[in-house]
């Protein structure tokens, strides 16, 4: 009964003063009457709206410097946007980079197994820093030499790797496969080798060539390979 007569109290009474004071006011129809209930209105607004007011203002004051700070976070949003682009472009193409280099890998240890005489160095040149080493090979044996066959270039005593060769040119007019290096295991021993081969073309002492198998790391790969 409480609750009923306060509800019945917050939408009738308001009103029912009002009624009250605005027929007070016209009934003595006097200024300073119009003008006391002009005044229990106004003033209670201007109480509560005070507080309202003064909070509006400092959402203004403030609206030019959240602004600023928007179109510095969108300027920020957009940079961090490209740069999450490029790293993604990037990775796919490290990602298919590895596994085109894998399966070259697995095919050059293909061809390498299928060989049945190794060739070997007699000679090597240089140009413009890389080194290109000339494998002899007799007929027919030499026919069995693809382009993109990997050999080890390694010390035959210790089984010591100095890197990677790949056959890029076949001629069996003159017995010759020509290699480039592909892998190193060390740019000093290369680039050692180059000066030599600008003083003196022979073949390189100490060193020969084995057959190439994939790397352990690309053997466990699930995809044959990675990037070296």
């Amino acid at each position: 009964m409480r609750a009923y007569l306060r509800k019945l109290w917050i939408w009738v009474g308001p009103p029912g003063i009002l009624v009250g004071l605005i027929y007070g006011a016209a009934s003595i129809d006097e200024p300073w009457a119009w003008w006391c209930l002009a005044a229990v209105f106004i003033l209670p607004a201007v109480v509560v709206g005070i507080p309202y007011g003064i909070r509006f203002g400092r959402i203004i004051r403030r609206e030019p410097e959240r602004l600023a700070r928007i179109n510095e976070l969108e300027i920020e949003n957009s940079r961090l946007s490209k740069e999450i682009d490029v790293l993604t472009e990037r990775e796919d193409k490290g990602f298919i980079a590895g596994v085109n280099e894998g399966l070259r890998r697995a095919k050059a240890a293909q061809l390498s197994a299928s060989v049945r005489k190794l060739p070997v160095i007699v000679n090597m040149s240089e140009s413009n820093g890389d080194v290109t080493l000339y494998g002899e090979c007799p007929t027919p044996e030499i026919m069995d030499i693809k382009v993109g066959t990997r050999f080890r270039l390694e010390v035959p005593k210790t089984r010591e790797l100095k890197g990677i060769v790949q056959v890029v040119l076949v001629a069996p007019e003159t017995s010759l496969v020509h290699m480039v290096c592909v892998e190193t295991t060390g740019r000093d021993y290369w680039q050692h080798l180059a000066e030599q081969a600008r003083r003196d073309p022979t073949a390189p002492r100490g060193v020969a060539l084995n057959r190439y198998e994939i790397p352990e790391v690309a053997m466990d790969h699930p995809l044959g390979g990675q990037l070296r």
